[in-house]
């Protein structure tokens, strides 16, 4: 009986996995604006920094070229998930404050 061994490369693994919660970050972000008509900052945050490193994890590891504009895609996928999520942050902090009515 042969046994049949499988090489996977992990790093195609980890880029999918960051591709894909990058894109449920972005399918969250669409369908609460869609029924809320209001930005849901964290999901944003969300979708920006996992998009970042799926890029970065396939330049990382050759599948994608070395490039000004994709490394200044990354970068701005980093500030836009730290505005977003402080901005997120501090709108529920807010939203907590209101619920327990000591709102400033």
């Amino acid at each position: 009986m042969t046994v049949m061994k499988l090489m996977v490369d992990s790093a195609l693994i980890w880029i999918s996995l960051t591709a894909l919660l990058s894109a449920t970050g972005t399918v969250a972000f669409v369908l609460h604006y869609a029924q809320a008509h209001e930005f849901d900052y964290m999901a944003f945050a969300f979708a920006a920094v996992f998009g970042g490193g799926s890029l970065e994890l396939g330049m990382a590891n050759g599948y994608l070229p070395e490039s000004g504009l994709l490394n200044a895609i990354v970068g701005s996928c980093v500030v836009i998930a730290v505005v977003a999520g402080a901005i997120g942050i501090k709108r529920q902090k807010r939203g907590f404050q209101i619920l327990r009515g000591n709102a400033q």
